[in-house]
């Protein structure tokens, strides 16, 4: 940790030669926690060294990866960068690490709204702040999270700012943090019964409790008996729209290949009848996930209230079936209940 502290004063130019007697390096764990350096003020000083280089047009970062060297309070040079002195992190060293970065995350969180919502940076800022090569041995935990604030909270666009209203709401609350901490530390992949019984029956009661409080059709619920019904929690809303569409695309799919004078044909050639709508104002991701599924699809402009009018949708739909084209696949929002 002192080594840390004393190379960011050398890059900083306030590294004084040491008398300090020579010590052994003592691991993370046996550092009292008050006696760590505080760090605001070095990182304060090298964010604004780091700002002003950002502004000169031939300077692409501050810190050169040449072979720098690092004095420590012992006098001795250390060619290598902070390297971790206890190795792999234990169970003790977890929970102390982990109990500090509660802390960071709650002070980040406090703190943002004095933060820029969208940081000063050029594209390509990164690359050079990072060594060329991934390092070979771990770095010391307080050296990674001085890189943190450095070098990625300098570049981050903070979505739960207070002033942050672009693309769509991204809800953080702390609930859901915690249970982010717990589902990784489980660490399970649950993509079957057999993989995590716990996993599959209770994503279907929320998938379940999700339907009924958008009011969908029964049809649509996992628990309608002798419906088929439900389905799976996605990533994000692009990924769930092609998951639907490639489901919805299988299904039309099979009914096409059932029929008599379909036998034989090449689903290839299937693909080119079907056709999907959505509005001129849905999301870009529903055009990209038909242009994936190499399905074609219709662009349907929108009514004075910015809806996909149902009579539209009709005479789209029928139009296309008089044609010999199959239509399955319609991408719609839920109208909320008033």
């Amino acid at each position: 940790m002192e080594k840390i502290f004393h190379s960011a004063l050398k890059r900083l130019g306030l590294a004084r030669p040491s008398t300090t007697k020579a010590v052994a390096p003592s691991t993370a764990a046996e550092v009292p926690r008050e006696d760590l350096p505080d760090f605001s003020a070095l990182v304060a000083e090298e964010r604004r060294r780091i700002e002003a280089l950002n502004t000169t047009p031939e300077s692409s970062s501050g810190f050169e990866e040449d072979e720098d060297t690092y004095v420590g309070t012992d006098g001795e040079e250390d060619k290598q960068r902070h390297v971790s002195q206890s190795g792999p992190m234990t169970s003790d060293e977890f929970r102390m690490r982990a109990k500090d970065l509660v802390e960071y995350m709650a002070n980040y969180l406090d703190q943002l709204s004095d933060r820029r919502v969208t940081p000063a940076v050029k594209p390509g800022y990164l690359r050079p702040r990072l060594p060329e090569d991934p390092p070979m041995q771990g770095e010391s935990w307080d050296r990674i999270m001085l890189d943190v604030d450095l070098h990625i909270m300098t570049g981050m666009t903070h979505w739960q700012h207070p002033r942050f209203h672009a693309y769509f709401p991204a809800g953080n609350s702390y609930p859901s943090i915690m249970a982010g901490m717990l589902s990784d530390a489980i660490g399970c992949v649950g993509f079957s019964w057999a993989a995590s019984p716990a996993c599959t029956e209770l994503e279907t009661i929320v998938l379940d409790w999700l339907g009924r409080m958008v009011d969908l059709p029964k049809k649509f619920l996992p628990f309608t008996p002798g419906g088929a019904g439900g389905g799976v929690l996605q990533g994000s809303a692009s990924e769930c729209i092609l998951v639907s569409l490639l489901a919805a695309r299988l299904t039309a799919v099979r009914e096409l290949e059932s029929k008599s004078e379909n036998k034989g044909i090449d689903r290839r050639m299937l693909l080119t009848k079907l056709r999907a709508y959505c509005s001129d104002e849905a999301h870009s991701s529903v055009q990209k996930a038909a242009m994936i599924a190499l399905v074609e699809i219709r662009i349907i402009p929108v009514d004075d209230k910015y809806g996909l009018n149902s009579v539209t949708l009709a005479e789209y739909i029928q139009k296309d079936r008089d044609a010999g084209l199959v239509p399955f696949f319609v991408s719609a929002r839920i109208k909320q209940q008033k």
